[in-house]
């Protein structure tokens, strides 16, 4: 795998992948992006989300990644 490239055999089976790496070869999917959001703490910890969110107006597709 080469720098920057990310692995996604977790994805369904090849052509599922094929998709996704078009549609991630097709450029940023998220014009707006804010990192570092403090939405809990739990045993001391401060768990932290990234938020991506598309710069036109929908409706758009939303994915969790947990």
């Amino acid at each position: 795998m080469a720098d920057g490239e990310v692995s996604l055999e977790f994805i369904g089976d090849e052509e599922q992948r094929e998709t996704w790496r078009r549609a991630m070869d097709s450029g940023p999917a998220a014009a707006n992006v804010r990192r570092d959001i403090v939405y809990a703490e739990a045993g001391g910890d401060v768990l932290k989300l990234d938020a991506y969110w598309p710069a036109t107006h929908g409706p758009h597709p939303m994915m969790v990644w947990i």
